[in-house]
């Protein structure tokens, strides 16, 4: 169904289940653990759940189909990309609602951000790339090319590296972000995908 369970980690008990829009993809918790953001596919929203009380306290109009969304390290913006509209939508969380739209290659899928949030670095699939845009004015500064339908991308702890989980070419990309290119590949298992912050 088109919902979000609640889940005790230590007792694997379900506290609440939460109905949101169509088709759920990605989910991201913001930086004070005072929301979880979901990306609904079907609806073209994202639906922000507070954590206090498991209930929807908005839901954002953002692209056509968004699959991945993430929560900003400052908590005041969260991003979401849409699959079928190219584009990343800035959302403004104080004030539940899109602030701005960056236009994308084609199938932005997997999302971070780097320089301590001035970054947003996006996946797109369908050439093969991590694209880097500066998110204050969403100009884009370049992109790397990585492997197959990237999907997934996390950046380490010292934001010194990204790392890329490419679909279809059954490897893992690292790179290096001070001198934008890929450093080298991982061969992992079948179909990697990763969502989140996947790497620790």
């Amino acid at each position: 169904g088109n919902r979000l369970d609640v889940y005790d980690v230590d007792s694997g008990r379900r506290l609440a289940r939460v109905g949101v829009g169509g088709a759920p993809a990605g989910v991201a918790i913001t930086p004070d653990e005072s929301a979880v953001l979901v990306a609904n596919r079907e609806s073209d929203s994202v639906s922000v759940v507070a954590a206090t009380d498991n209930t929807v306290a908005a839901e954002i109009d953002v692209g056509e189909a968004p699959f991945a969304v993430l929560a900003g390290p400052n908590g005041r913006y969260a991003f979401a990309a849409s699959v079928r509209s190219d584009d990343v939508h800035v959302i403004d969380l104080s004030a539940s609602a899109s602030a701005r739209t960056i236009q994308t290659g084609i199938f932005p899928y997997g999302l971070a951000t780097a320089d301590n949030g001035r970054t947003l670095l996006v996946t797109e699939q369908r050439h093969g790339l991590l694209a880097r845009f500066e998110v204050a004015t969403g100009r884009r500064l370049g992109e790397i090319t990585v492997g197959g339908q990237p999907d997934g991308v996390a950046v380490d702890r010292d934001g010194r590296h990204a790392i890329v989980a490419n679909w279809f070419d059954d490897t893992v990309s690292v790179v290096d972000l001070a001198d934008p290119q890929e450093q080298a590949v991982l061969d992992v298992g079948a179909g990697p995908r990763g969502f989140g912050r996947f790497i620790d």
